[in-house]
């Protein structure tokens, strides 16, 4: 008759043996959780095989790659020929080190290395938001706010006429909005920079007509030189150089058509003084007006005088009075 032979076992899930309870080399089932154990020549119990529900791998003594209740954990560096993520994934770093670098050791003059963000969904759809790319931090009550955002839009996705645009933008007094736009033509010029709620572009490059837009009443701040090879100016409200401050009232109307007004320093700097040109229409006769003007105050008038050169100075030909 065969000879059966039992080692100790436990049916009890999660029962691991004592030390006590056995002897080097001596065998103890856990039949519940499949786990096999014994006592090693230090005396303590060892699990012996594989675990099917905890497993450590080990290079030279030290652990490198374990299971957990919610995955796997790597200590050190996964070398892999390829990786395919199907969920969510978190990088975290202690320091201020890069949590990604992408690199290519590729020697030809192509592109690389590369990010590809594909909004796979099939069929596009005109106005699809294809990705976004956002800075996140908080603010001084530790509430996560997006700062800032870079984001892609598939504007026209009509087979061999796709347009696409590019969007800029950025926290505002704690509104998200938009700041700078890269687009087509179906998404407001080629270039557009936005006023300060993200809605109504002011400054923007249409690449179709070639031409610079900008409207708003805030008009064009330039500090320095503007260096252009001409300068038309289309507008009810013409043209002004102001170098110096008007906030006095002038002498004289300037018309609602001015195509040109020169400021000037005066003898006042708080006032403006200069020339004018300007339009007028009277009983079927049209005028330019050519005008100087001073500063409203009570000692003050303005004369207009004509100056030429004689190669060696400048010498004053002719006054018009201011009376």
């Amino acid at each position: 008759m065969a000879t059966t032979i039992v080692t100790k076992n436990s049916s009890t899930a999660s029962a691991v043996p004592t030390a006590a309870q056995l002897v080097q080399g001596e065998l103890a089932v856990n039949v519940a959780d499949k786990r096999i154990y014994t006592e090693n020549n230090a005396g303590a119990v060892v699990e012996l095989g594989t675990n099917p529900y905890n497993f450590t791998a080990n290079h030279n003594g030290s652990a490198k790659l374990a299971t957990t209740a919610t995955g796997i954990d790597v200590t050190g560096t996964a070398t892999m020929d390829g990786l395919t993520v199907d969920g969510n994934s978190v990088f975290t770093t202690a320091d201020n080190s890069a949590q990604i670098t992408l690199i290519s050791t590729d020697t030809d003059a192509l592109v690389g290395p590369q990010l590809n963000l594909w909004r796979n969904s099939g069929t596009g759809t005109n106005g699809d938001l294809l990705g976004e790319i956002t800075f996140t931090g908080e603010d001084t009550v530790g509430s996560t706010n997006v700062f800032a955002s870079i984001s892609s839009i598939a504007e026209q996705t009509n087979n061999g006429s796709e347009d696409g645009s590019l969007h800029f933008n950025t926290l505002l007094n704690g509104i998200l909005a938009k700041r700078l736009s890269i687009g087509s033509a179906s998404s407001g010029g080629d270039i557009s920079f936005y006023e300060n709620t993200g809605t109504t572009a002011k400054f923007f490059w249409d690449s179709s007509a070639e031409k610079l837009n900008l409207t708003g009443a805030g008009g064009l701040d330039v500090t320095g030189t503007a260096t252009m090879d001409g300068l038309v100016v289309d507008s009810t409200t013409g043209f002004s150089w102001l170098p110096v401050s008007t906030a006095g009232a002038k002498v004289g109307a300037i018309g609602t058509g001015t195509g040109l007004i020169i400021n000037t320093p005066s003898v006042n700097a708080s006032y403006g003084s200069g020339l004018a040109i300007d339009g007028s229409y009277a009983s079927d006769l049209s005028s330019v007006n050519v005008k100087a003007f001073g500063p409203k105050f009570s000692s003050y008038g303005s004369e207009l005088n004509l100056f030429t050169s004689d190669d060696t100075s400048l010498l004053k030909r002719q006054t018009i009075a201011s009376n």
